[in-house]
Order: structure tokens, then C-alpha cells, then sequence
């Protein structure tokens, strides 16, 4: 064993035994970790937003150029009768 005598200093002068100072690292890393994850789905849900929003811009000219050709006969049409 070291010359802690099994404990760490901390900053108020108490002591903290290595096993909590171990579990206290452990679970940062775990916090570290599941930030990393969230950023890294907020930045792919970012990316889908924009594609859909792509794809949706896509398919409302698509459908405003279909409906601009399907009322020109229906509004000649409309005038024969």
C-alpha cells in the first residue's frame, strides 16, 4: 500500500477513501460519456431536420408545379360548358 494509508487528501482537508474517490471517477466517466452520446444525437437529430426539411421543400414544388398543370385544363374546361 502507498503512504495514504488507503485515503486521498481532498481540498476541505477531509479524507476520502480511495474506493469512493474510485466511484466518484467512475461515475464522471459515465457522465462524460452519456453527454458525449446526447451531443452526438442532438447534432444527428440536427442533420435529419435538415434533410427533411429538404425533401419536404422537394415535394411542395413537385406538387405546386402537378396542381399549376392539373388547373389549367380543369379552368379551360370550366368555361366551355
Amino acid at each position: 500500500m502507498s503512504g495514504f494509508g488507503g485515503s486521498i487528501a481532498v481540498a476541505d482537508g477531509n479524507e476520502a477513501p480511495r474506493d469512493d474517490i474510485k466511484l466518484l471517477a467512475e461515475n464522471l466517466a459515465r457522465v462524460e460519456a452519456t453527454m458525449a452520446t446526447k451531443e452526438e444525437l442532438q447534432a444527428a437529430v440536427g442533420r435529419l431536420e435538415e434533410e427533411f426539411k429538404t425533401a419536404i421543400g422537394g415535394l411542395e414544388r413537385t406538387f405546386s408545379r402537378q396542381i399549376g398543370q392539373l388547373a389549367s385544363p380543369i379552368a379551360s374546361r370550366a368555361f366551355v360548358v
